[in-house]
């Protein structure tokens, strides 16, 4: 259909996604790009297998699930989840709306105000960090970038820490519940999850960057079933 119009004139066709416009732009810069990214999501099989907790900012509502040009194809995310969670996995579900995730799986309802998901992740890195519960041999090994990060999680470099009682008068979700989360992600093994519509926004390249960020900070980027995933369902 494009050749055609393009032989015809007058057309222009887009660059990148209207699903993942921002996404195109800033994973390539910060972890790799998208494509191979995403075919290395880590299937719910391997989720049952090795991991103890997911995390998904913004949900994983089925209504999204395996939606494709030529419409939707065979949906296994029901049963996968489902699996999980009888495999003993949990959920947490960050989320304005709690029926983003179905009700089946018994995920904990986390409700922030919209667009404030970059300011929980920092304030979930900054609990990791103060609490030393990150893995330093992880991001001494495989991050660039750390030294310049830290002094603006911190606050050295604005005054202003990125802790769990900033991100709660942003995110209106309470300190000390955005604290537990971060000591939980640090002692269970955990997969983060984040939906594609956080970067349809206003800096949306932000939470999908914080979201690496975080993920490194658990040190669990490349294991089985853990890590990170941008866009379950």
């Amino acid at each position: 259909m494009q050749r055609f119009l393009n032989m015809i004139g007058g057309f222009t066709f887009h660059t990148g996604s209207y699903s993942l416009g921002a996404a195109h732009v800033i994973l390539p810069h910060i972890i790799g790009g998208l494509f191979p990214i995403l075919s290395a999501t880590p299937s719910w099989q391997e989720i049952s297998e090795h991991a103890d907790l997911v995390v998904l900012f913004g949900g994983a509502p089925l209504k999204n699930a395996q939606i494709a040009f030529g419409g939707r194809g065979p949906d296994s995310s029901r049963t996968g989840m489902v699996a999980a969670k009888a495999a003993g996995v949990n959920f947490v579900n960050i989320s304005p709306i709690r029926d983003d995730v179905f009700h089946e799986i018994g995920a904990e309802w986390i409700q922030p105000i919209p667009n404030s998901d970059t300011a929980v992740m920092l304030a979930l890195a900054h609990t990791l960090v103060t609490e030393i519960l990150y893995d330093q041999s992880f991001i001494a090994d495989y991050c660039v970038g750390f030294d310049r990060f830290l002094p603006y999680l911190l606050g050295d470099s604005d005054g202003q820490p990125k802790d769990a009682d900033w991100a709660a008068a942003i995110s209106k979700i309470p300190a000390e519940n955005l604290r537990q989360l971060a000591r939980r992600m640090a002692k269970q093994k955990t997969m983060i999850s984040v939906s594609w519509s956080m970067q349809r926004a206003q800096h949306g390249e932000q939470p999908f960057w914080m979201a690496t960020v975080l993920a490194a900070l658990l040190g669990e980027i490349g294991l089985p079933g853990r890590g990170i995933a941008f866009g379950y369902n």
